[in-house]
């Protein structure tokens, strides 16, 4: 049994007013009862109730100082010649699930270009290659067995290592928080585009919410993982895959 609001039409992104009061109707379900592809079922179980009311993660307040890579990376001055260097939330929660953070030792010298860090994923990596000549003076190693909450603090608190530039920051490689999250917002269409034309007309995992069109699933649950890697390293400007994954 499916259950519906009565004589209501939801606009786009507002939630069912119906569905708060608990004033609803029912018919026989006509989707041969598979739950996961219900919209109407996902919904009633909370995964997009209150939308209007949560916090986008994109509106998550940034400090002022800090800086994006398209890559990206982003940079936090501690001092004159120290800087935290972490991942932002756009990649971060590129996956489903946390992958595994794989970062230099301290004390290592890494060259511009060279690799800085990597996210293991299954039997493939996502590796950066380092915008900046630098030196690691710390990692943070509670990456080690508490991913999935520090990929949810706010940018500039979830940071992978404490590093010295060794010739300073080039600005204009760089972005503001705002240039970044206009860079994000493009980025997620031409994802969600990509999503929707690897779909068919007997796939379910191409429906959208009733919000406006957001995906119902993860791009890595829609895309093949071969094809969505290729995307997220041609996007980001990140380095061939490693012969040994």
């Amino acid at each position: 049994m499916t259950m519906r609001s009565r004589n209501y039409t939801p606009a786009a992104g507002s939630p069912c007013i119906w569905m708060q009061a608990g004033v609803i109707d029912y018919w026989l379900c006509d989707r041969s009862f598979n739950c996961e592809a219900c919209p109407l079922d996902r919904a009633l179980r909370g995964r997009f109730a209150d939308r209007s009311q949560r916090v986008p993660r994109a509106a998550t307040p940034r400090s002022q100082s800090l800086r994006f890579h398209h890559s990206h990376l982003w940079l936090n001055p501690v001092s004159e010649t120290e800087w935290k260097l972490g991942l932002d939330h756009h990649a971060l929660h590129a996956f489903t699930d946390p992958a595994t953070v794989s970062l230099p030792r301290a004390g290592r010298r890494i060259a511009k270009e060279d690799q800085l860090l990597s996210l293991l994923i299954d039997s493939d990596a996502m590796r950066w290659p380092s915008p900046v000549d630098l030196v690691v003076l710390e990692r943070n190693d509670h990456w080690d067995d508490n991913a999935a909450h520090l990929r949810d603090l706010p940018d500039g608190d979830n940071w992978l290592l404490l590093v010295k530039l060794l010739n300073g920051l080039d600005v204009s490689a760089w972005m503001s928080a705002d240039d970044m999250e206009q860079a994000c917002q493009q980025e997620r269409a031409t994802l969600q585009d990509l999503c929707m034309a690897a779909t068919t007309s007997e796939s379910d995992i191409g429906e959208t919410a009733a919000d406006g069109g957001s995906l119902m699933r993860s791009p890595d649950q829609i895309l093949p993982r071969k094809t969505y890697l290729a995307f997220l390293r041609g996007r980001w400007g990140l380095m061939p895959p490693d012969a040994g994954f």
